[in-house]
């Protein structure tokens, strides 16, 4: 949902049962946004199946936002790791990374995120259509 009125923006991935500051974007995601969502993704756990053009385009955004992690504290963990997991490496630095970013953003936010959950719960899940 956009940042102020809650209009609803389909050019990003989300879920209504998210919580509203995880759903509420200015012009672009956020960094912490980004690394929230790259959390989640990291989380997910897949069985080995045939190709699938769905994980395959879930697989290149879960690249695309490991743009966020620095190459050298990857390195690091995998170093200091008998058996390093890479997803789980990657979710420990997004988790670390994301922390020291989402606080400063909810104290920007607290003005919106007040304005938005006092929506209707029908605009609160889907936001407000233009």
């Amino acid at each position: 949902m956009e940042y102020r009125d809650g209009e609803a923006n389909d050019e990003f991935l989300t879920r209504s049962d998210w919580p509203m500051r995880a759903r509420v974007v200015r012009e672009v995601l956020s960094e912490s946004q980004e690394l929230w969502m790259l959390k989640r993704f990291l989380s997910m756990r897949f069985e080995k199946s045939p190709p699938s053009p769905h994980l395959d385009r879930l697989h290149e955004r879960i690249h695309d936002l490991s743009v966020h992690l620095p190459p050298e504290r990857i390195a690091e963990k995998r170093a200091d790791r008998e058996q390093p997991g890479e997803p789980e490496i990657r979710w420990e630095i997004a988790e670390d990374r994301h922390g020291a970013l989402v606080g400063q953003e909810r104290i920007a936010q607290v003005g919106a995120i007040g304005v938005l959950e006092a929506l209707s719960l029908p605009e609160r899940y889907f936001g407000r259509h233009k």
